[in-house]
């Protein structure tokens, strides 16, 4: 992926030498910087190997997502070592979501991207719906998804704290149908939905849909193929889920009512 290294947050302790040494100052006038150090009693320690290996299983059996709160990226276009945002306005069109993504996916074979979305106005233009939907749409499609630090996670210092929409989609991202299934995207309702299909023979397959306008639409999705006339609703972000039956219910493909600027998975 690309990924250089990591670092820890409100960890308690540092790496030390196991005799307590002090590192070498290599430069006095520079003491605030890490390079006035010469690192060699804290750098490539034996044990760092253990502690990163139980770490790692440690959020491997909790929670199964990658949870990034600051990520060095470069915008490297068809190199699959390196990761690349999604660049989009905060009043981004439909149009638009679509040629960011098949921008994306229609790479080298050999490539697996991976979904970090950034918009280029400024910090936070997005309200909370809209993110919802953006980790919702990172998870489902081909490749890795950078789901963003979320408040929620650390609540009564309970790490991770894994909310109900985590825990879907990693019950969705265990499906073969999103490694191995086909991918399938286009605009309904005079563009003003985004909406694609993951499809796998002999595997449950899946649908997004995204309503980017203000309104409430009804949608036909008889133009994706082999969606039947009732399927499962497996997710849906807040203001959807205020019109739409509870998750898990049955509802009709053809007149799936979308409340505006919101976001619903089905699985079929």
């Amino acid at each position: 992926m690309g990924i250089d290294g990591l670092y820890l947050d409100k960890v308690q302790y540092l790496f030390v030498d196991k005799d307590f040494k002090n590192d070498t100052i290599i430069a006095p006038n520079m003491t605030q910087k890490y390079d006035s150090l010469s690192h060699k009693a804290t750098s490539n320690l034996p044990e760092t190997y253990e502690l990163l290996s139980r770490w790692g299983n440690f959020v491997r059996n909790y929670s199964g997502v990658l949870i990034v709160s600051d990520l060095d990226s470069k915008d490297v276009k068809g190199i699959n070592m390196v990761h690349s945002s999604v660049m989009l306005t905060s009043n981004f069109t439909g149009e638009q979501l679509l040629h960011a993504i098949l921008s994306k996916t229609t790479m080298s074979s050999s490539s697996w991207s991976s979904w970090e979305w950034v918009c280029t106005d400024k910090p936070n233009c997005w309200k909370n719906e809209t993110i919802d939907a953006f980790s919702i749409l990172g998870s489902l499609l081909p490749g890795v998804p950078f789901v963003n630090a979320d408040p929620k996670l650390f609540e009564n210092n309970k790490i991770p704290n894994i909310t109900y929409m985590q825990s879907t989609l990693k019950e969705l991202r265990s499906m073969p149908t999103i490694e191995f299934g086909s991918f399938n995207a286009k605009l309904l309702n005079n563009y003003t939905v985004f909406a694609f299909d993951r499809v796998m023979s002999g595997s449950e397959s899946l649908l997004f849909a995204w309503n980017l306008s203000e309104n409430i639409t009804v949608l036909n999705l008889n133009s994706f193929d082999g969606i039947p006339a009732e399927v499962n609703l497996s997710l849906c972000t807040e203001t959807a889920c205020s019109i739409l039956p509870p998750p898990k219910s049955k509802i009709n493909s053809n007149q799936l009512r979308l409340a505006g600027e919101s976001a619903v998975v089905l699985t079929f």
